[in-house]
């Protein structure tokens, strides 16, 4: 009976969802604005062509210059009027390689925003899911990623 018990416990631990080591993309930028109060487009790699979430080879290639990126799970909130740009990405990565080609594309990213558009930017790895952030304030848009990713 205590070995039946205690097999169950173990079984239970491993299935809660609060065991996740990672992050989840689509929460994080959810997360992100609603406390920042941005009004964006939130695009995943999670959600399928049918759904308005999706974010195509296309658009890939028109953000990043490449239509596959290294990691499997990202979500991006997009937000542009005319002089206004907004852009916040979450990366969910298994590896430091992963994150060095990352790292690269989203500088490259920050670097083509800020040749046209006001706002500031950054990128942070936060044990392993890297953001970034394009925004008119990105001291706060970090301490608001902290507070979400501490």
């Amino acid at each position: 009976m205590k070995k039946a018990i205690a097999f169950i416990l173990v079984i239970s631990l491993l299935l809660m969802p609060s065991c996740r080591s990672k992050a989840d993309a689509c929460e994080v930028i959810r997360a992100f604005c609603e406390a920042y109060q941005l009004d964006a487009g939130v695009y995943s790699s999670l959600a399928t062509e049918l759904e308005e979430e999706y974010i195509s080879s296309e658009m890939l290639y028109k953000l990043y210059g490449t239509e596959k990126l290294p990691s499997r799970e990202f979500a991006v909130a997009l937000y542009g009027k005319v002089d206004t740009v907004r852009e916040v990405g979450v990366f969910v990565t298994s590896s430091g390689d992963e994150r060095l080609e990352l790292t690269e594309l989203i500088k490259n990213r920050l670097d083509f925003l800020s040749s046209f558009a006001d706002g500031d930017g950054f990128v942070k790895n936060y044990h392993g899911t890297l953001v970034y952030a394009f925004v008119e304030d990105s001291l706060r848009a970090e301490r608001v990623f902290d507070s979400i990713l501490k």
